[in-house]
């Protein structure tokens, strides 16, 4: 992954250029060039113009006139008082052709637009905010969603998604969420008739080498526990069985048995201090003679009440891990300077997001490609604790 910059035109011609709309790059050459930087909004349109254009055609001139968009940017009403917004929207013109077989995906014979936000780093957005991630809930629908506001820096960032060691806004989401949010704070307690899980694991303390299954009505376990979204691949991974339940429930499970998606759920539990977590091949009874066709109706009940959700949205097996390495400066937006010559930006920093931030980076990961997770979003999942990006 590259550190996404502007490039000299799109600085010049469009964001310095005092002009509220104009058009985009005058052929491909200097399109393709500009991608390659990479610029944040040519390498978008680069994208698009090789994904839906007919490739023998893109550098010709034959079917394709140059310029291919027209932009246009305004100034969004102010968000929380101060935040200001601008929006960039590139839309393709009228003439630009797509081939036959891409037709259908764009529907009038053109490709998609794209659209940018430019959210101020003064005011609100990095300094009143700076130690208040804010979230917005959804009481009836039992759901939090995080709402864009704090830029984390690169130092806070980190340079890996374990939150051992860069989780300080998980827990900072969390805080508000259990504090001030009425229905997520009665969640929490899981008392008097609260849903609970028919088995959760109890994952101990950080330092234990074994974790044990438990039932809850036995053991009159209280809760909270967190929830394990997760693709089972087809590698082996260890699993609840009637013939190992009792070893599970009694002697206990080392850790070095489990997956590594496993592994690393367990350490998010201890990091957020929560006793218990619920993973589906460990708490349902696998196999012909397991529990499955009960514990499937439950499973929205499940993931609906848990305190937190983790998804391991990269991982295409148990193997694949919830945390990844990463630049810290390679994740955050672009990032633009405003030099004061333009009355819409005036003097200072602004941040870059693609409209598309959220389908791109989260929708398109691998694992809400599978039919069960978009059933469970469609039900309402309590939180989405994304580690492994």
């Amino acid at each position: 992954m590259s550190i996404m910059l502007l490039c000299n035109f799109c600085k010049n011609s469009l964001l310095e250029s005092g002009n509220h709309w104009d058009f985009h790059q005058k052929s491909y050459r200097h399109l393709e060039e500009a991608a390659a930087e990479p610029c944040v909004f040519c390498a978008s349109l680069y994208e698009d113009v090789n994904a839906f254009c007919n490739k023998a055609s893109i550098g010709s001139g034959t079917e394709l006139k140059w310029p291919l968009y027209r932009w246009s940017m305004r100034k969004l009403g102010h968000i929380r008082e101060r935040m200001e917004a601008i929006v960039i929207a590139f839309r393709p013109l009228p003439q630009v052709k797509v081939n036959d077989e891409d037709q259908r995906k764009v529907g009038k014979g053109v490709f998609p637009e794209r659209m940018f936000y430019l959210f101020s780093e003064n005011g609100n957005l990095l300094h009143d905010f700076a130690s208040k991630p804010t979230l917005k809930c959804t009481a009836n629908q039992h759901e939090c969603s995080p709402d864009l506001g704090y830029i984390p820096t690169e130092i806070e960032l980190g340079n890996t998604t374990n939150p051992t060691f860069s989780g300080s806004q998980i827990k900072e989401w969390i805080l508000q969420c259990t504090q001030n949010h009425k229905v997520c704070r009665q969640r929490q307690q899981h008392g008097g008739n609260a849903f609970l899980p028919t088995r959760l694991i109890a994952v101990g303390r950080r330092d234990d080498k074994h974790v044990r299954v438990v039932e809850t009505k036995r053991n009159s376990i209280k809760g909270p526990y967190v929830t394990l979204s997760h693709c089972w691949g087809k590698g082996e991974m260890l699993k609840l069985t009637l013939q190992n339940k009792k070893r599970f429930m009694y002697e206990g499970v080392a850790l070095e048995e489990l997956s590594l998606n496993h592994k690393q759920a367990i350490a998010v539990a201890r990091f957020l201090d929560v006793d218990y977590l619920w993973i589906d091949s460990l708490c349902i009874v696998q196999g012909e003679d397991g529990d499955f066709d009960v514990e499937r109706d439950l499973m929205h009940q499940v993931y609906r009440n848990s305190y937190c959700n983790i998804a391991a949205a990269d991982s295409h097996n148990g193997s694949g891990g919830l945390f990844r390495d990463r630049e810290a400066k390679q994740v955050l937006p672009a990032r633009y300077v405003a030099n004061g010559e333009s009355a819409m930006f005036r003097r200072g920093p602004w941040r870059i997001v693609p409209e598309d931030l959220w389908d791109t980076q989260l929708l398109g990961a691998f694992l809400y490609t599978r039919a069960w997770v978009f059933q469970g979003m469609l039900k309402g999942l309590s939180m989405q604790c994304r580690v492994g990006d």
